[in-house]
């Protein structure tokens, strides 16, 4: 379900996270992987990735997550999907996720289950970056409780 006009917060959240640099985004999303119950997740190299930003290792299951971060109205397609559905073969993972900043095609929808591949869009990493990256006063990451 999209609604037509989301909540202001996500809209900060996300207007933020779309600022950062590729690189300062696998690493967020690696770190908010870590502190929502993946016990590791580490960023690949760059270069060579086949697709694959993090790896990341959640009760005994090796994880492929693709991190596109697009602004709106760019949505992630079914060649995301697949070429990572293939870089999880190479980086010997079992499950795959396509995580982003805004939402996926219907083409991406409906080719992603047979391929095993999750997707997780705008209001999954909202969840998890809100969820994850706050400090002990229960402080977020943009100054909000």
């Amino acid at each position: 379900m999209q609604l037509e006009k989301e909540p202001w917060n996500v809209t900060v959240y996300m207007d933020y996270v779309c600022g950062m640099d590729p690189w300062q985004f696998e690493y967020l999303c690696a770190e908010a992987l870590r502190k929502t119950g993946f016990q590791q997740a580490g960023v690949t190299p760059g270069s060579g990735d086949h697709g694959v930003d993090v790896v990341a290792i959640k009760d005994g299951e090796r994880w492929a997550v693709q991190c596109k971060r697009y602004t709106p109205p760019r949505r992630v397609g079914e060649d995301v999907v697949k070429k990572l559905y293939e870089g999880a073969q190479v980086w010997h993972c079992t499950r795959a996720a396509i995580l982003t900043t805004t939402f996926y095609t219907p083409q991406a929808q409906f080719v992603a289950p047979s391929y095993g591949v999750e997707l997780w869009d705008r209001f999954k990493l909202y969840y998890l970056l809100y969820y994850s990256l706050r400090d002990e006063n229960g402080v977020t990451f943009l100054g909000s409780k």
